[in-house]
């Protein structure tokens, strides 16, 4: 099995991060002096929270990743799609 250097798989999981992702969206909220902000991922329809009937996406960080991450086609300076290393 082939495994990747430290450094080079950092770089990959950091250029595929969801703030890099078509799917990510930035939401904030001010209400006076209080603002909050997060992060979803849209790239499956949102789930129904049980406790009151809404539909959510997740919630997210803007360096989490995950396997259904896109390059963002608004951002040209996006970095190029992770080549996927496959062993056998």
């Amino acid at each position: 099995m082939k495994t990747l250097p430290i450094l080079e798989s950092a770089q990959i999981y950091s250029d595929a991060a969801c703030m890099n992702c078509a799917f990510f969206s930035e939401h904030s909220y001010e209400n006076g002096s209080t603002r909050r902000t997060w992060f979803t991922c849209n790239a499956k329809p949102p789930r129904r929270l049980d406790s009151d009937g809404l539909a959510v996406w997740p919630e997210v960080k803007s360096t989490d990743w995950c396997g259904a991450w896109a390059p963002n086609p608004n951002d040209e300076e996006a970095p190029p799609v992770p080549e996927k290393k496959v062993t056998p």
